[in-house]
């Protein structure tokens, strides 16, 4: 029996302040799709109802903002229903490519080189990309030894305290300043942030640890 493909319509909103950001939503661990990764608010077209309509419900549900002006339209496509098209090639003819066009090694670059359909000029120079890095989930091993090998100290195997996660990237204000970076949990109110002790009274987490590290290719 042949399973029929049905077309999927979604609307997302681009939310960006006077200063360029970009607001970003990072979904949960209940998330139908996706959960603990960074997305934009959207989500499916309702029947009867328009892309604009369906961008305005779904901002408020997910975000509790409401939009009172008009909306841009940005970009609009249909995809068509089941595979999408593809372009493959040899790894011989992708490193041929790159040469063509002078470009250095990297996965990035290689990605734009593959196959008889890349483009005859490239330009890279003014491309920063975001570059991510596997963390791993930390340490599974629950129980510290000394050098002979005899038990010394227990990892609890509790993950959490008070909703915060080792790795989470929080921004504490204090009286005493204003600090940012990742912290390192403990199983009572005072969090280790840097080289200092931080109450989780102070903090608002930035983003939650997700077992990646983010940067910034110019800082490469």
């Amino acid at each position: 029996m042949e399973q029929k493909i049905r077309d999927h319509h979604i609307a997302v909103v681009l939310v960006i302040d006077q200063q360029g950001q970009l607001l970003m939503q990072h979904r949960d661990g209940a998330a139908y799709a996706w959960p603990y990764k960074w997305g934009l608010p959207g989500g499916g077209i309702e029947p009867g109802e328009t892309p604009e309509e369906a961008a305005r419900r779904e901002l408020e549900e997910e975000t509790g903002l409401k939009v009172h002006g008009n909306l841009k339209l940005f970009w609009e496509s249909t995809l068509p229903a089941g595979p999408l098209p593809g372009v493959s090639g040899s790894g011989g003819l992708t490193k041929f490519n790159r040469f063509q066009r002078k470009m250095a090694k990297s996965h990035w670059g290689d990605a734009a080189c593959v196959g008889r359909s890349t483009p005859q000029v490239l330009k890279m120079d003014q491309i920063h990309p975001l570059r991510i890095r596997a963390t791993g989930h930390g340490r599974r091993q629950m129980c510290v030894t000394d050098k002979y090998g005899f038990p010394k100290q227990h990892k609890g195997r509790k993950g959490t305290y008070l909703g915060y996660r080792t790795g989470d990237m929080v921004k504490a204000v204090t009286p005493k300043g204003t600090f940012q970076g990742r912290i390192a949990i403990r199983y009572r109110p005072s969090f280790h942030l840097g080289k200092i002790d931080i109450h989780p009274k102070y903090m608002r987490r930035l983003h939650r640890v997700d077992d990646y590290e983010y940067h910034d290719g110019r800082s490469a």
